[in-house]
């Protein structure tokens, strides 16, 4: 990525082996509000695909060991990614195949930039990303922060706990996610074991509100794994709002300086 890390309209993939071509691109659609991230192959490209959870994948066809067809098929195939926007945008004559594959969207080398743009606006993604989850078993917290969150323009998903928020996980990668420690099936302890050994989970930012009382133990494993610990009924509606803001903030510095 060129420019700023904190983009107001979402996150865009590009997948292409042509690297004066990502270069181009990136800088373009950085410079317009969209945080870009680049993959050089299709294997890499359906890695970051999985990790970064994108708005939108802009993918070339002609590639070296893994062409579009197959990165495309793939996409369509993982439920995580199959209902994400994919621009088809490549050299030759390949708009016949691309119907045939179900796409929507295609545009040949060199592109137009005002045909692009109208491709990218017509999927409405400026704050698309801005989906929560909110993990308590406690039915009261869960609308409280609902309402504060839906006030601040969040998309909020709920979860009674760690198992349920799994199964949420799978049909949709949140931006952020509230969580509580004390639950019953598997608490958050449990819930943050399996997160962090996911690959493609690690960078979710996540915040513990609790109501226990933690041990120097508790707190040494959560500095390590969570981005802030607040205690229930210890917050008021500003301070909950400005602590996901910064965390969010932070998860997409940490992504813009990988640059991928």
């Amino acid at each position: 990525p060129q420019i700023s890390p904190f983009p107001q309209k979402g996150k865009i993939l590009i997948i292409d082996d042509d690297i004066n071509f990502l270069d181009l691109i990136d800088r373009r659609l950085s410079k317009e509000g969209y945080l870009v991230f680049t993959a050089n192959n299709g294997k890499s490209g359906l890695i970051k695909a999985n990790k970064l959870v994108p708005d939108i994948i802009i993918l070339d066809i002609v590639m070296p060991d893994m062409d579009g067809w197959t990165v495309y098929k793939k996409l369509k195939t993982t439920p995580l990614l199959s209902q994400i926007p994919v621009i088809i945008v490549t050299i030759g004559d390949y708009e016949k195949m691309a119907k045939d594959f179900g796409v929507v969207d295609f545009l040949t080398k060199p592109i137009k930039w005002k045909t692009l743009n109208v491709i990218l606006s017509k999927y409405k993604i400026i704050g698309k990303s801005k989906h929560i989850l909110v993990i308590d078993d406690d039915s009261a917290t869960r609308i409280i922060l609902r309402k504060m969150l839906v006030k601040d323009g969040w998309r909020v998903d709920e979860a009674e706990n760690g198992k349920v928020a799994l199964d949420r996980i799978k049909k949709e990668k949140p931006e952020l996610i509230l969580l509580d420690l004390l639950m019953p099936v598997m608490d958050g302890f449990k819930f943050l074991k399996v997160i962090k050994g996911k690959d493609s989970l690690i960078d979710i930012p996540i915040i513990v509100i609790t109501s226990k009382d933690l041990t120097a133990d508790d707190y040494s494993y959560l500095t390590a794994n969570v981005d802030r610990v607040i205690q229930k009924g210890d917050y008021t509606r500003k301070e909950i709002i400005n602590r996901i803001d910064v965390a969010v903030k932070e998860s997409n510095l940490k992504m813009y300086l990988k640059g991928s």
